[in-house]
């Protein structure tokens, strides 16, 4: 006999067979019942509101909750009773979602509290403003249980977004420091810089690195190899305060930028009577700004077209006397002469406060000329033939100069050109290799342009033998006595043969640099009466550091050879035997008499060039006033030479003999050139 259970089928009864019939399911019959709503409630937050690249962006999603609506029928099956139950939030399907100017794409973070670093981002592209200088970084919580989407139960809602604004900064301001005395002479003066955004100009940039950048030197006579030095020179770098004053990071106890009429500056005011001016300009050098804008200067504008002077500051260099020399920055200047030199002799005091003003101040005079900047070629370590088929370069590097001048309206101008010219040329090379090259710049080269670029892991001899050949030639590479030398010269039918390739016998006997330079400087104008030659050195210390001979110096250096002027050099080298030493030419148009000559700088990359006494800022300037005596008693003899030539051209012609006056004008352009 089978017994059965009676149960009576009411509400209760219906929902223990659905459970029992659904206990292998993966939900719950109870799931039947339940709906999502409410939606997901919380707060979010984002701070700071204002940032640096590079710097946290902290979300927070607090006081998250989340729950659903369980209704069940009553007993009686004539009415539902309704109730809210807590529902789960998953950390883990929970996030945010940031939108980070600069970075790849949109980012996910999970969970309910993230730290997210912000990126640097392109100033053009992504950047906010006239400057590019803020770009807004936001992010958005989505808040999830974790339920699958076919879960009657899954909620999944976005709470929100927040923001914060990065800030580079695009402004840079200049005031009036204390004037640069020595020797009771005011030869520059300083200036205090501070940094600022614009458009928030509360913000702190504490910490930032900076340093300058010379984009172009223009002068009367840009002068190489002296305004490749300066340019060279220009490595100051400041660590930005919390008042976003500058702190020098050579010297800590030194917050200004100084610049000073010694050294190479000292060297092309003395060619340029009318002044120079230096355009200037202040790059970031942190946060990841400069792998995204590596050609940044701060106060740049966005899309400023082709000529955009934004973010230049302009630095006057005039000498008014031989004890003073006006420096003008950003058009400010010191009223009338301070009397601060005059009144403190201290030079030690003065020199310890500014010191670090011993940079040799980049300059550029405002014409509408271009200049080729380059560097004196440097042997601490010898270039061989392995070096130029094993040293690649680190990373890619594009040459391109700038143009700087002054338009019809008298206002400032520069841009960067497309192409390369001779000095950009060198300073790539430079960067992508680690090495120093040698400059020969003809007067010819200034304005000449071609494209050029190097790759990335590109054999350094690839690169030289591709400069050539971009050049058309302009541009000719050898390797001699362990040094780069590249000759950058346009060929000319008045001048077939190089200077440093013209023959030149020497037979010399010195104690002191000076001595051996004025040597070589007087066999050269004796021999050539086309372009006269000066040979220097700005460097102070040679005789001490880098003597001619060993021992006390009271014993001669001997040197003899007929040779090219640049193998004679560099055979002096060769028997001093140190293997720092570096030369460098430039040719140019003088603008105290508008005529070409060249000059011939000798000296080491590390020698000093700042005054230490008195005597030596006196012994620089009366040896620049030497210079100009002979360079106009060179000028006079070739002047004196033409004149006879005209004379003896002119007498032939009154014989009437053809063959008289060509053999005049042979005999005349061979002694010119130094082949009589």
């Amino acid at each position: 006999m089978r017994t059965f259970l009676s149960v009576p089928l009411t509400t209760l009864g219906i929902l223990s067979i659905l459970v029992l019939g659904s206990a292998n399911d993966k939900s719950s019959v109870w799931d039947m019942f339940y709906e999502a709503d409410p939606p997901p409630t919380g707060t979010i937050e984002g701070f700071p509101e204002m940032m640096r690249p590079e710097a946290t962006f902290y979300l927070v999603a607090s006081g998250v909750s989340d729950q659903d609506t369980l209704r069940i029928p009553d007993a009686d099956c004539e009415g539902v009773t309704e109730s809210l139950v807590d529902d789960q939030i998953s950390t883990t399907d929970s996030k945010w979602c940031i939108n980070d100017p600069g970075a790849d794409g949109l980012k996910e973070e999970p969970g309910l509290a993230v730290e997210y670093i912000t990126e640097a981002w392109n100033y053009e592209d992504d950047g906010e403003g006239d400057y590019g200088s803020y770009a807004t970084t936001s992010a958005s919580f989505t808040c999830s249980d974790g339920r699958d989407e076919t879960d009657r139960r899954h909620d999944l809602k976005c709470l929100g977004s927040v923001s914060t604004i990065k800030l580079v900064p695009d402004d840079v301001t200049t005031a009036l420091d204390e004037p640069y005395c020595h020797a009771g002479k005011q030869i520059g003066h300083c200036f205090l810089h501070t940094v600022l955004n614009r458009t928030y100009p509360g913000f702190s940039f504490e910490g930032m690195k900076v340093y300058e950048e010379i984009g172009a030197v223009v002068c009367l006579d840009p002068r190489e190899p002296y305004v490749s030095r300066i340019q060279a020179a220009a490595d100051c770098a400041w660590r930005v305060r919390t008042d976003n004053s500058w702190q020098s990071l050579e010297d800590p106890s030194l917050s200004n930028d100084c610049h000073v009429d010694s050294g190479d500056m000292a060297e092309i005011l003395e060619l340029n009577p009318n002044g120079v001016v230096l355009m200037q300009a202040f790059k970031i050098d942190s946060w990841g700004w400069p792998g995204k804008n590596p050609d940044h200067r701060i106060g740049r504008k966005k899309d400023g077209g082709l000529i955009n002077f934004s973010g230049y500051h302009t630095i006057y260099f005039e000498r008014v006397s031989t004890d003073y020399t006006r420096v003008t920055k950003d058009g400010l200047a010191p009223a009338v002469r301070t009397r601060t030199c005059a009144m403190d002799l201290r030079d030690e005091r003065m020199e310890d406060r500014t010191m670090y003003a011993t940079k040799f101040v980049r300059i550029v005079f405002v014409v509408l000329a271009v200049l080729g900047i380059g560097s004196l070629c440097c042997a601490h370590a010898p270039v061989t033939l392995e070096t130029l088929t094993t040293l690649r370069a680190q990373e890619r590097s594009d040459a391109h100069s700038v143009v700087a001048g002054m338009d019809d309206n008298g206002e400032l101008y520069a841009y960067e050109d497309g192409n390369a010219d001779q000095g950009s040329v060198t300073r790539a090379l430079e960067k992508a290799y680690g090495i120093e090259i040698c400059g020969e710049y003809d007067v010819s080269g200034a304005n000449v342009r071609f494209p050029y670029v190097i790759e990335r892991n590109q054999r350094l001899v690839d690169a030289l033998d591709a400069l050539r050949e971009k050049s058309d030639g302009f541009a000719q590479w050898r390797l001699l006595h362990g040094r780069i030398i590249i000759t950058f010269r346009e060929p000319s039918e008045e001048a077939p043969v190089f200077i440093m390739d013209r023959t030149l016998s020497v037979d010399i006997e010195a104690q002191t640099w000076r001595a051996l330079m004025m040597q070589i400087e007087t066999a050269y104008n004796a021999r050539y009466r086309d372009v006269p030659l000066l040979v220097n050195t700005v460097c102070l210390d040679m005789d001490e550091v880098t003597p001619l001979t060993a021992g006390n110096g009271t014993s001669s250096f001997r040197y003899q050879a007929e040779a090219s002027l640049r193998e004679v050099i560099l055979g002096i080298f060769d028997k001093v035997g140190n293997p720092s030493l570096d030369y460098g030419l430039g040719g140019g148009t003088s603008a105290w008499t508008q005529r070409r000559d060249y000059h011939l700088t000798i000296g080491r990359p590390d020698c000093r060039k700042d005054y230490e006494t008195a005597e030596e800022l006196t012994a620089s300037r009366k040896a620049g006033e030497e210079r100009r005596q002979r360079l106009d008693t060179y000028y006079e003899r070739i002047d004196a030479a033409n004149e006879a030539a005209k004379a003896q051209e002119t007498q032939a012609a009154r014989t009437g003999d053809r063959s008289l006056v060509a053999r005049a004008r042979w005999t005349s352009a061979r002694w010119r050139l130094g082949l009589a």
